[in-house]
């Protein structure tokens, strides 16, 4: 049992050794190295191009956002226009009405009050009648 290693026999277990750690650089380390580096670079430009977007989205969303709550103030302020002229045609239409009322009134209490008058005078003229009459028949004689 020798300790010391024979020089040539390492010097040729060496060199099969270092043609395979080559065969395997280029074979597999290197593509697999290039490919995680291509990963990398698609992985933080696609991040990128996600914090883009986002930000986009984020600008479109307020600019909609903005657009809807002027249409809103829009829709309200016409709203309230109809709201306004839809009250003054309605009290419009009320004060015809409550004028058209009135005069009804007034022409019901006119036709009443000529009626009234008229059934006093016929009260009056057979009260008149009666009381002749009741008279004549106490004094025994007509009274005209």
């Amino acid at each position: 049992m020798n300790i010391i290693p024979n020089l040539t026999l390492v010097a040729l277990q060496f060199l099969p050794f270092i043609v395979t750690i080559a065969a395997l650089y280029f074979i597999v380390f290197k593509p697999m190295m290039d490919y995680l580096e291509e990963r990398e670079h698609a992985s933080s430009g696609a991040t990128d191009t996600a914090k883009e977007l986002e930000k986009e989205i984020q600008t479109k969303k307020s600019e909609i956002l903005r657009e809807i709550n002027i249409a809103l103030k829009e829709a309200s302020d016409k709203r309230s226009v109809v709201r306004q002229e839809l009250v003054e045609e309605y009290n419009q239409f009320v004060s015809q009405k409550r004028h058209v009322a009135e005069t009804v009134i007034k022409e019901a209490a006119n036709e009443i009050a000529v009626e009234k008058s008229a059934a006093r005078q016929e009260v009056r003229v057979q009260a008149e009648a009666f009381a002749n009459e009741i008279a004549g028949k106490i004094i025994g004689r007509n009274i005209a």
